[in-house]
């Protein structure tokens, strides 16, 4: 393929892409409110509020949120192009566009151009990168500053010069302000800017002092560009909070939504459209107490405390965030992905696809250097730089919570390693080397398929009730909010089994609990959900004590105080009335044997939490 060719190849599939992506805003405008007025639950409208209130000069608080996209992006879009959603769409079609065109780049310049122009058709029809393009979220700029880190990092070590190193710190400090979690691709890129200063020949020793310096150089120079657009934002928020902090102040409690003993390793069930995440209560307690007890201090504890049980959780994330399933949050593929007829015909590539051939990428790059000893991966470097910013990422994303958005800045960059499997294969094929062919290209593009695929579901369906009864055989025990402790055996309803069970009058449910702390000047309450078709009334006994319960549709959470015993820490549910069509719910991947129904095992935990909680004191 010639140069020209290639250019106009890439030309074409970049503005096509920024055409679509118009179209698709244009009838999202249409048919989808939250992109126009989205609802105050979301981080749309914390954005897109927070911008106007910069813009009008009332803002006074200190950053909360990584502060690039709503204190400067959005208004410097206003100013230009003006007020109304349009410019801000308009922007973020274009900066999409333009991820097009470099990823592309990086594929070329990694490859060759048959793979830039496949990296190229990949993102411009990429779904994930489409949907998110017309709201107010951060994810199309911080896509668009990844690839710009990759493209800028394979030029700053080809030339090893400094100022191309203080670009590429410059984007890197942009991306931080954008999402935090960019930090964990720094150490590398020092030893990029460390080891790309050529030594000549005739200079030896190649380590003394005068060279060692010339390789200090750019790495200095590097992180001066990483912190000096952060300190602005970070003198402001040190004077407003009184200590010092940096750009944002949340890393805390999203650091505590992923990493609390209770926490799903995702935000929410897929296809469940959008809404919440599951905020679990431990949070709450954690986010509360943070400026005394930093979080990071609390995670520390539980791994003392716990260390498999710790240990499982981030493998689940890890194994979540390269699931083909797109977690929705504020937006959701199976809502606004269906008020796009564009969208639904046009935007036809699943990041599965991509995510399987760069994970296909990823493991033949190890495996194939691995044999070797790792003695050649220093001979090609820039490959090694794509492998490890896209590992850096999915270890960052994978460090707090996964949801389709926060996987989706990487995507450009999945589409580049797509381009890299896509090429070794087309090598093997053009040679004929069967054996490589298969072993080194298509074995780990098959097992990566798997993984993607299947993987996460073979795990939650087949493994973790077996594991977690290894990992953590007392279920959990948290501190909550008010004094309360917190004893439960089941698991999120994110990525959990739970499911209605038909229950009748007389029936009988005993649930055991493993109690490690004393009953002294402490109560016990019990909380059940039940799910509820038919409303109406229900009464049951819990370990003899009568109780009168009006269920009303969909979900209730009935909170009983009950008598309990810490010699027999156990509650017996009788069900004694039941006027309505309701059902208590077990998870199924929970199995610890300390739940009973009519004396048999269900292989399952009943959902519920006990409390025990401070015994209020009464005035005579």
């Amino acid at each position: 393929m010639t140069r020209k060719y290639f250019y106009i190849l890439l030309l074409v599939l970049a503005s096509a892409g920024f055409l679509l992506r118009l179209q698709v805003c244009r009838e999202l405008l249409a048919n989808d409110v939250q992109v126009s007025r989205p609802s105050g639950y979301t981080d749309m409208a914390t954005y897109k509020d927070l911008s106007e209130k910069i813009m009008r000069g009332e803002f006074h608080e200190a950053f909360y949120y990584q502060p690039l996209y709503y204190a400067v992006f959005l208004p410097v879009v206003h100013k230009i192009l003006g007020n109304g959603i349009w410019p801000v769409m308009i922007a973020q079609a274009f900066l999409s566009a333009l991820t097009i065109f470099f990823a592309a780049m990086c594929s070329a310049m990694l490859w060759g151009r048959r793979a830039g122009v496949l990296t190229a058709f990949l993102t411009a029809f990429s779904a994930v990168l489409i949907l998110y393009v017309p709201y107010h979220l951060i994810e199309t700029l911080q896509a668009f500053w990844i690839t710009m880190i990759l493209y800028a990092a394979i030029i700053a070590w080809r030339s090893g010069r400094i100022i191309h190193w203080g670009i590429v710190g410059f984007l890197v400090s942009l991306s931080i302000l954008t999402r935090g979690n960019v930090w964990f691709c720094v150490p590398g890129l020092m030893l990029a800017a460390f080891f790309s200063v050529r030594i000549k020949p005739g200079d030896k020793p190649s380590w003394n002092f005068k060279n060692f310096v010339m390789r200090l150089l750019p790495v200095a120079v590097f992180i001066l560009m990483v912190i000096l657009p952060q300190v602005p934002f970070s003198i402001r928020n040190t004077k407003i909070t009184g200590k010092f902090c940096g750009p944002s102040t949340a890393a805390g409690a999203v650091l505590a939504l992923g990493n609390t003993p209770e926490a799903p390793p995702g935000g929410r069930n897929p296809d469940t459209g959008p809404g919440p995440m599951e905020y679990p209560e431990t949070f709450w307690a954690w986010a509360d107490t943070a400026e005394k007890i930093p979080v990071s201090t609390r995670m520390f504890q539980w791994f003392k405390d716990e260390p498999l049980a710790f240990v499982e959780l981030q493998f689940r994330k890890m194994l979540l965030f390269w699931d083909r399933h797109e977690i929705p949050n504020n937006i959701a593929f199976d809502y606004q992905g269906k008020r796009s007829r564009t969208f639904q015909y046009l935007a036809f590539i699943p990041t599965a696809i991509i995510m399987a051939m760069a994970l296909g990428w990823l493991l033949y790059y190890f495996i194939s250097h691995a044999r070797a000893g790792f003695r050649r991966i220093t001979r090609h470097p820039e490959p090694l730089i794509l492998f490890y910013i896209i590992t850096s990422l999915f270890l960052a994303t994978s460090a707090f919570y996964i949801l389709a958005r926060f996987r989706l800045a990487v995507v450009p960059l999945m589409a580049v390693g797509a381009g890299g499997l896509a090429g070794v294969l087309f090598v093997n094929l053009k040679r004929r080397n069967w054996k490589k062919l298969l072993n080194r290209s298509l074995l780990p593009f098959l097992a990566a398929c798997l993984i993607v695929m299947f993987g996460y579901d073979f795990y939650r369906y087949y493994y973790e009730s077996s594991i977690m009864k290894v990992v953590r055989p007392n279920g959990i025990r948290s501190e909550i909010r008010e004094g309360k402790i917190l004893y439960m055996d089941n698991g999120p309803l994110s990525f959990g089994s739970w499911k209605r069970i038909d229950i009748k009058e007389g029936d009988v449910v005993c649930k055991k609990f493993v109690l490690r702390d004393s009953l002294d000047g402490r109560i016990a309450e019990l909380a059940i959900p039940f799910w509820c078709d038919v409303p109406g009334k229900m009464k049951i006994e819990i370990n003899g004590k009568p109780f009168q319960v009006e269920l009303k549709q969909d979900m209730n959470e009935q909170l009983f105080q009950i008598p309990f015993s810490a010699s027999n820490p156990q509650v017996e549910i009788k069900f004694i009335f039941i006027d309505c069509k309701a059902y208590p719910i077990f998870d199924f991947q929970r199995n610890y044997g300390r739940t009973e129904l009519n004396g048999n095992n269900p292989y399952a935990e009943l959902v519920s939490k006990l409390y025990l909680a401070p015994r209020k004191e009464t005035k005579e």
